[in-house]
């Protein structure tokens, strides 16, 4: 009898325990996953993250582990987690089109993406957005469906509506679709709090696909119609102008992506000059345009241009007169506000050389880029001298630049290289590990450079 009473004990421990578990994650191969959710006719819950996500730490210590959250998430979906670093996850982020981490993607056993969403969040948002993923895999029409449905039904507006809410849904491209849908309305129907939202989730962070065109023309005609929906939370803290700012950045990328000149230009004409802006202007938009479409006879005869005659004719003395005005400025502000936390020396102080800090940057990442492209000798030697110039800027103010210093070091040490200057840039990088000696990585870094540079190798 007490054996029996004893047994009852355990299995009785046991259930409890078994009910407190969270979600239980499968550690099979990707393949096998989506086998076994084709078999069980269940959607898979994916989890992708990165070593270094701090979000995603705290949804794996304080959310997936919930009781609540495990009975739903345990019982409806098969549940995964991919790194998107390593093994295969690179290749299943590129897939899936993977931007922020974490993602949450929910997919069926053919591999078709059925919902997407991401961020830290509460359990119980999880858990609904558990019953929207579920919902939308019961639809009549899934994304697939519509896909195949898309090219008969072009000009249909239902459909087209239909089709890009799943699409926004699911954090998708819509950059094309949605122009192509509002050139298809009347005025009065651009006018509508419904437009108008659709134009807002696919502006802001909830997708950011909205490039330039009607539909941010149709957005920025209709401000009453975006205050309202301001007033009312419903645009998610953005502004137009930050909505045109995410415009501009997804004209650009399709810009680069189709070499597109027409679309470059589109996106130019909306950009500051250099006289206004020194470091977000027509001529930094156009260079990053000629470096990732790979043309790189031009990329370093714009680079020359702009750095020559109109970075470097800035005098030093100026630039730390513009560092100063603007620290003055930020200091004002910061002692002012309301919220104090961010009072102090240390925080204050990392805003004294704003400017001179983003010259040494962008001489720094530009020279970076153009060692990794043919120079003949003459570039090299400007390569060379450009880099320099960010290293003696950051010996101005040892204490500023202790963080930034050291890369501005080594790009300097590998223009040496490439210039055939091989003894010169071992001595710096030699003197560079010492003094980051007690940092792993930066001494793990610099010392695979040096090897490769004592051996000959390219770097």
């Amino acid at each position: 009898m007490k054996r029996i009473i004893l047994m009852v004990i355990m299995i009785t421990v046991q259930a409890s325990y078994a009910q407190q578990k969270g979600i239980e994650f499968n550690n099979k191969k990707w393949s096998e996953v989506l086998f076994e959710a084709k078999r069980t006719n269940k959607l898979i819950f994916v989890d992708v993250f990165t070593d270094w996500c701090g979000p995603c730490k705290l949804m794996d210590e304080a959310v997936f582990p919930l009781t609540e959250v495990g009975s739903v998430y345990n019982k409806s979906f098969i549940n995964y987690k991919i790194d998107a670093e390593k093994g295969e996850g690179p290749a299943f982020a590129k897939k899936y089109v993977i931007q922020s981490y974490p993602s949450y993607l929910f997919i069926n056993g053919e591999g078709t993406l059925i919902y997407r969403t991401g961020g830290s969040m509460e359990a119980s948002e999880l858990i609904r957005h558990a019953k929207n993923a579920i919902d939308e895999a019961q639809q009549p029409l899934s994304l697939l469906d519509m896909e195949k449905l898309y090219p008969a039904h072009k000009k249909d507006k239902t459909f087209l509506l239909s089709y890009l809410l799943k699409l926004t849904r699911l954090k998708m491209n819509t950059s094309d679709l949605l122009d192509d849908y509002i050139s298809m309305l009347s005025d009065t129907e651009r006018s509508t709090y419904s437009t108008i939202q659709l134009l807002v989730d696919n502006g802001t962070w909830l997708n950011r696909k909205m490039q330039l065109g009607i539909a941010m023309t149709t957005l920025e005609n209709n401000q009453g119609l975006f205050n309202d929906l301001a007033a009312k939370n419903l645009v998610h803290g953005e502004t137009l102008s930050s909505i045109k700012d995410n415009a501009m950045t997804v004209t650009l990328r399709k810009a680069i992506t189709e070499k597109n000149e027409a679309l470059l230009r589109k996106v130019m004409a909306l950009k500051e000059d250099f006289s206004k802006n020194m470091f977000d202007n027509k001529q930094t938009i156009a260079l990053k345009f000629s470096y990732e479409t790979r043309d790189y006879v031009r990329f370093k005869s714009e680079n020359r241009t702009f750095i020559n005659n109109y970075l470097l004719k800035i005098p030093l003395d100026t630039l730390l007169k513009h560092d100063q005005v603007f620290y003055e400025k930020m200091k004002k502000k910061i002692q002012s506000a309301a919220d104090q936390k961010y009072n102090s020396k240390e925080y204050i102080d990392s805003y004294k050389h704003t400017q001179s800090i983003q010259l040494c940057n962008f001489l720094a990442t530009t020279v970076e880029n153009l060692l990794k492209i043919p120079l003949n000798k003459a570039e090299s030697n400007e390569a060379v001298t450009w880099a320099g110039i960010a290293v003696q800027i950051a010996a101005t103010d040892i204490d500023f630049y202790k963080n930034a210093a050291p890369f501005y070091q080594m790009v300097y040490a590998k223009a040496l290289y490439k210039n055939g200057l091989k003894e010169k840039a071992i001595t710096a990088i030699t003197q560079l590990l010492d003094t980051n000696s007690e940092n792993p990585k930066a001494k793990a870094i610099l010392s695979e450079l040096l090897d490769k540079m004592k051996m000959g190798e390219e770097v």
